[in-house]
């Protein structure tokens, strides 16, 4: 498919897959946090912070296609290997917005979770610390898994 053609698509459906999940979320009792003022960029005066709101919309589309790279390499594996997608976390971590494993992978004796970013530049691990350009990870993928 074009990537044009892709992309559009994408940007078109991500409002409304968004509206869906809130809906989703309000019905099972909770509450999206990804609507609330604080972090759709609106300053404590009500007032919209400039360009907030499209960056973390850039940010959710680009993270929603480095998803479906992974997604797509995923789906080579064998058989016997089961993938599942958006896991949602349980317990304290889904209560305060800890949102979900982007990939469960299990097969033959064996269960991994892949957390998914979709980085520019050479990606260094040591230990738990996680670098992407030479900088290093606002948010570790590593304590993301734990």
């Amino acid at each position: 498919m074009n990537r044009a053609v892709y992309t559009l698509g994408l940007r078109a459906l991500a409002p409304l897959i968004w509206l869906w999940m809130a809906r989703r979320a309000k019905r099972a009792g909770g509450e999206w946090q990804i609507f609330s003022p604080e972090r759709f960029g609106r300053a404590a005066s009500g007032r919209a912070a400039p360009g907030r709101a499209a960056r973390r919309y850039r940010s959710y589309l680009k993270g929603a296609r480095g998803e479906e790279i992974v997604a797509r390499e995923l789906s080579l594996l064998p058989a016997d290997w089961t993938v599942f997608h958006g896991v949602p976390r349980g317990g304290f971590e889904a209560a305060f917005g800890g949102g979900d494993f982007d990939h469960v992978v299990l097969g033959p004796g064996a269960l991994y979770v892949v957390e998914t970013k979709n980085w520019a530049g050479p990606v260094r691990v040591e230990g738990a610390s996680v670098s992407a350009a030479g900088l290093p990870a606002s948010r570790s993928p590593v304590a993301q898994v734990r």
